[in-house]
């Protein structure tokens, strides 16, 4: 399995690359079919920055007949790198500072000219309740403490790609707000059309609730395995906003129609319950920095929300995002190649 995304993400990272390019015979720009009153392009200038990423990873369990609720999310973490990008091509490197779950990712994503792409796989182990239980009675059998559930034996992973095309891309720039390797000059947007695929599973030791919840979760949401697979259309818009001559605001939102297939294990007797059903996603981002030549800061959050087996009894959604902080500087290295190489 990581042997094929691998090459998945090589194989995306050159396509988007190849897309970046075009011939002498351009009539907007040498390189790029870009209106470079509205982009400035930095491609072809070598960029290291710094980077700061805070995950969150979290699903909800939804009884909606008796109304109770669960939620998991991840376990506090903060994540350091470092990364650069050189002609398209950007390469990127992030180790855990702290956190108590056990995260493993591949990814590969960009932003083109024509194209915004992600491809990724996830694993993780270790959630926590987001809410405090009552986990113990005192003599006279009220509560006694409130803390939150931990369950290390939790185990999610996903794997999936979201695809969009960018149909106002001479003006507006996807890249800028993101992997920085341009600039939006004046405020501009676009609308966005794609497609997208997600396989999610959850496995745990016992079932994700107290027993003396059983009866208030119906049997499909009582499994200690599940999976989900989901496949859609989606259609949003992104706008940059430039404010001066350097700052930026952006702001994307891509909602999504999906054919979804649920399936779990119910931990007490065993049964399988399997449905397919119609779903929704929601894709958002918000962007907001300055941007010059030399140098750039920007700060970032991205989420994706995927409504599972949402139907009249029950649902479990799920949702992952992230939270970054980017420092970047630019180098100027193209008379040193062309004179050395």
């Amino acid at each position: 399995m990581r042997i094929l995304f691998s090459i998945l993400f090589l194989w995306l990272s050159f396509t988007m690359f190849a897309d970046g390019r075009h011939g002498k015979d351009d009539s907007l720009h040498m390189y790029q079919k870009i209106d470079t009153t509205y982009i400035k392009d930095y491609h072809d200038i070598f960029t290291l920055r710094t980077i700061a990423v805070i995950r969150f990873n979290n699903f909800t369990l939804t009884d909606n007949v008796s109304g109770a609720k669960m939620q998991y999310v991840l376990n506090d973490n903060l994540n350091m790198g470092l990364g650069l990008s050189f002609k398209g091509i950007g390469i990127e490197y992030q180790a855990k500072i702290y956190g108590k779950s056990y995260q493993y990712a591949l990814a590969t994503g960009g932003n083109s000219r024509r194209f915004i792409y992600d491809v990724y796989f996830r694993y993780t182990k270790g959630f926590r309740t987001h809410d405090k239980y009552v986990l113990s009675l005192d003599s006279l059998g009220k509560p006694a403490l409130y803390d939150y559930i931990y369950r290390p034996d939790i185990t999610n992973y996903n794997a999936g790609f979201n695809f969009l095309y960018v149909f106002n891309n001479k003006k507006f720039s996807s890249a800028a707000p993101y992997s920085f390797t341009q600039r939006q000059v004046k405020s501009a947007g676009s609308l966005l059309l794609g497609t997208y695929a997600l396989l999610y599973g959850l496995t745990c030791d016992t079932v994700l609730f107290q027993d003396s919840l059983k009866n208030k979760f119906q049997p499909e949401l009582q499994f200690n395995n599940a999976s989900s697979y989901t496949w859609g259309i989606s259609c949003g818009y992104s706008y940059t906003i430039v404010i001066g001559k350097y700052w930026y605001v952006n702001i994307a939102t891509v909602p999504g129609i999906s054919f979804q297939s649920f399936y779990s294990t119910n931990a007490y007797n065993s049964t399988s319950y399997q449905k397919g059903s119609i779903g929704a996603t929601l894709q958002s981002r918000f962007s907001f920095g300055f941007n010059k030549k030399l140098n750039y800061l920007g700060v970032c959050y991205a989420a994706n929300n995927y409504f599972i087996n949402n139907d009249s009894k029950s649902s479990l959604n799920y949702k992952f995002s992230s939270f970054r902080i980017y420092y970047g500087h630019r180098f100027d290295i193209r008379k040193f190649l062309k004179k050395h190489l």
